[in-house]
């Protein structure tokens, strides 16, 4: 099933562009590696958050099913940007996160990529 399932290389690139200096060359072998492993983190991830679902009897995958995943999975880091994220792009709901993070955490300037 992961052999049939890859994030497309021309939205990856350009993910790699925008955080690498312009002068660095990508070699498809390196496009091909980060696809893979992109694409069978978002499957983790999803499978995670799935079963989470599942355990509190809902069929729907909510963003709070994908923090708590991200942290169960030892991606806390992750998870606290997507709390970030969720509290930027929904700001008039209320849903407390699942691990007690604040949303209004300050971020660096760092860019985050949720896929």
């Amino acid at each position: 099933m992961v052999d049939q399932i890859n994030l497309p290389d021309k939205i990856v690139t350009r993910l790699m562009r925008e955080v690498l200096p312009e002068d660095v060359q990508i070699s498809q072998e390196a496009k091909n590696a980060i696809c893979k492993g992109a694409s069978i983190f978002v499957l983790q991830l999803t499978i995670a958050a799935g079963e989470q679902a599942r355990m509190n009897n809902r069929k729907s995958l909510q963003d709070k099913d994908m923090i708590a995943s991200a942290s169960n999975l030892g991606l806390t880091d992750y998870a606290q940007q997507l709390v970030r994220f969720s509290a930027r792009k929904y700001p008039k709901q209320s849903t407390p996160s699942p691990l007690g993070i604040s949303a209004t955490t300050q971020t660096n300037d760092r860019k985050i990529f949720i896929l």
